[in-house]
């Protein structure tokens, strides 16, 4: 038999559960995109760039829609890999890609001395002149993500 006080406290339950199951759906950010990796090199005339970052800014007028640029810093051998948001690598789709070649503070160790940047038409520091247009695939072919500036 059930006391006049178990009825009440049941219903108050089941409100406090339907609560915190409607709260747990109030987030309306959507979860974050999934990354694919995207690794490369960024080469001068043949020869790695040294220093420097790349970046990939997602192309709306090949259907890239997404709001998130990837970035990566060239490492001294011309190698570089895309971090997108704190995630490894960048969301699917075309991007229009730049380059620029400065040193990154902090990106060298301490006591050395950054390598002069090297001179590259300035058309490859802006994602409207670059020409630069690359696609994130989930299975790229060997090289698609190298970059050869001229």
């Amino acid at each position: 038999m059930l006391s006049a006080l178990a009825v009440p406290r049941t219903g108050l339950f089941i409100a406090l559960v339907v609560g915190m199951v409607a709260l747990a759906g109030c987030d309306s950010r959507p979860p974050p995109t999934p990354c694919f990796p995207v690794t490369g090199s960024v080469t001068l005339n043949k020869k790695p760039l040294a220093t420097g970052t790349v970046k990939f800014a997602p192309d709306a007028s090949k259907g890239n829609t997404s709001k998130e640029s990837a970035i990566g810093l060239i490492q001294p051998d011309g190698k570089y890999s895309l971090v997108t948001n704190g995630r490894s690598g960048a969301p699917l789709g075309w991007y229009k890609v730049t380059v620029e070649p400065t040193a990154v503070p902090g990106e060298l160790p301490a006591g050395q001395a950054p390598p002069k940047p090297a001179a590259i038409n300035a058309k490859y520091k802006k994602a409207e002149t670059s020409g630069i247009l690359i696609e994130v695939t989930e299975n790229p072919k060997p090289g698609a993500y190298d970059i050869d500036l001229k």
